[in-house]
């Protein structure tokens, strides 16, 4: 394996290679991004010499599952559900931050909640790429 631990010594070659890179440039990529608390960030290289910069941060993967009760009306069952995530959604993340992580990562089908989590700061974004480990 020809990889090894980014320095400070590193901080200024990944400076200059963002401001080369279009696709990292424009969107807020800086290099202390590598040297943040509760990161691992390696340089890979090969014989000619480095080849690429990565940073790995701790990120929380959420997922919910409802405990329905039967009879309750659906949209009764809504309100409590929205209730209760206003009230323990910051406190959820509040802790998730606290211990290192640095994102939450929650996937849905369901528009309607995906619309209300962008009220705590959740985003769709594209171009992401999962690899379950």
């Amino acid at each position: 394996m020809a990889f090894r631990k980014v320095t400070e010594e590193d901080r200024e070659i990944i400076r200059q290679q963002i401001e080369l890179e279009p696709f990292h440039k424009d969107q807020g990529f800086k290099p202390d991004q590598f040297f943040e608390k509760d990161t691992f960030s390696i340089c890979f290289s090969d014989d000619k010499g480095d080849i690429a910069y990565m940073v790995v941060k701790k990120v929380a993967h959420c997922h919910i599952q409802w405990v329905r009760t039967e009879g309750e009306h659906p949209e009764i069952f809504k309100e409590r559900i929205r209730e209760r995530l206003t009230e323990e959604l910051p406190w959820v993340m509040q802790l998730l931050k606290g211990n290192g992580y640095k994102a939450c990562v929650y996937d849905t089908k369901n528009p309607g909640l995906a619309w209300f989590l962008r009220r705590f700061g959740f985003r769709t974004l594209k171009d992401w790429f999962i690899n379950w480990l």
